[in-house]
C-alpha cells in the first residue's frame, strides 16, 4: 500500500510539473524525488512576453463611478503564472490569477493556462483622471546541465495601461502634434529645420532624436551639427491636463555636403590650361 501511495505521489508530481511548463535537463539520470530548486535566473533573450489587450475602460470620460474592466491575456511560449492589476485609487494590487497560491483541492492538477479573458465591474471609482495597469507574468523552468537534479525558474513580464476619467469636465484627450518638415525628406545642408504644430496650448514640448534623451524646446527650432546618414525624430507635447501627444516617429536623411573645395581646383586647372593655349596660339599666329 505504501509503494502504491509513493508511486501515485510521484505521478501527480510529474503531471503538475508538465502542467506548469517545467523543463528538466537529463531527467533519465536524476532522482525525481530529489529535485532541488536553485533559485531565479534571467529569462532567455528570445523569450516572448505575454500580450495584454484592454478593451474597457476606454480613453473617455464616464459620467458615473462604475466602469467595466475587460482585458485578455495571451501567452505564446510559457504558461501564465500570475495576473494582477493596479489602479491609482486603490492602495494595493488586485490579484486575478496566481499559480503560487495553493489550490482549494491539494490533489488537483492545475491546467496549463495560456489564454485568460477577464471582466469585472469596478464600482466606487472616484472622480477625476484615472489609470489602470494590468500585469501578466509567465514562468519558465530550466534545468542545470551540470546537476541533473537541479532546476531554476525564470519569469517573463508584460503589461498594458489605460487612462480614463470619471466626470465629464475632465480632459483626457492628448494633443495632436503635426510635423511640417523632415518626413521622408533628404537634406544636404548643414542646418535642418524642425517645424511642427500643436492643436492646443502645450505646457511642455520636447523631441527625441535617434533614440537619445528628451530635449525640451519652446517651439520650432533648427537642427544643427547632424552627422550624415539616416535619422529618426519624435516630437512630444503635453497639455495643461497632463495628457501627452506624439508626432510618431519621423524618418529623414542627411547627405554629405557637396564638396565645393574639390570643384574649385579642377576649375582653376582649366583656367590655367586655357591661358596657356591662348599664349601659344598668339606666338604662332594661329
Amino acid at each position: 500500500m505504501k509503494r502504491i501511495t509513493a508511486e501515485l505521489t510521484l505521478f501527480l508530481a510529474l503531471l503538475f510539473s508538465a502542467a506548469t511548463g517545467m523543463i528538466f535537463v537529463n531527467l533519465a539520470g536524476a532522482n525525481p524525488t530529489a529535485w532541488t530548486y536553485k533559485g531565479e535566473i534571467s529569462p532567455p533573450a528570445n523569450a516572448n512576453p505575454p500580450t495584454l489587450t484592454i478593451s474597457s475602460p476606454e480613453r473617455i470620460a464616464y459620467v458615473t463611478g462604475a466602469v467595466n474592466l475587460t482585458f485578455h491575456v495571451s501567452s505564446i511560449d510559457l504558461p501564465i503564472y500570475k495576473i494582477y492589476y493596479r489602479t491609482d485609487w486603490q492602495e494595493s494590487d488586485v490579484i486575478v490569477y496566481d499559480v503560487s497560491q495553493p489550490p482549494d483541492n491539494p490533489y488537483a492538477i492545475r491546467p496549463v493556462v495560456t489564454q485568460f479573458p477577464y471582466n469585472i465591474i469596478l464600482t466606487g471609482v472616484p472622480e477625476g483622471k484615472r489609470n489602470i495597469t494590468v500585469y501578466a507574468v509567465e514562468r519558465g523552468t530550466s534545468g542545470d546541465e551540470q546537476d541533473p537534479s537541479a532546476y531554476y525558474h525564470y519569469f517573463v513580464n508584460g503589461s498594458a495601461s489605460v487612462s480614463f476619467a470619471i466626470g465629464t469636465t475632465f480632459d483626457i484627450t492628448p494633443p495632436t502634434v503635426s510635423v511640417l518638415s523632415l518626413e521622408n525628406e533628404t537634406y544636404n545642408t548643414a542646418d535642418i529645420p524642425l517645424n511642427f504644430t500643436v492643436n492646443e496650448k502645450a505646457s511642455q514640448i520636447s523631441y527625441v532624436l535617434d533614440g537619445q534623451g528628451n530635449v525640451t524646446i519652446a517651439g520650432n527650432i533648427t537642427l544643427t551639427d547632424l552627422p550624415a546618414g539616416e535619422h529618426t525624430l519624435t516630437v512630444y507635447a503635453w497639455d495643461i491636463e497632463g495628457n501627452v501627444g506624439t508626432s510618431g516617429i519621423i524618418y529623414f536623411t542627411k547627405e554629405e555636403p557637396f564638396p565645393t573645395t574639390l570643384v574649385i581646383a579642377p576649375m582653376a586647372s582649366v583656367t590655367v590650361v586655357s591661358v596657356g593655349l591662348i599664349i601659344y596660339f598668339k606666338k604662332h599666329k594661329w
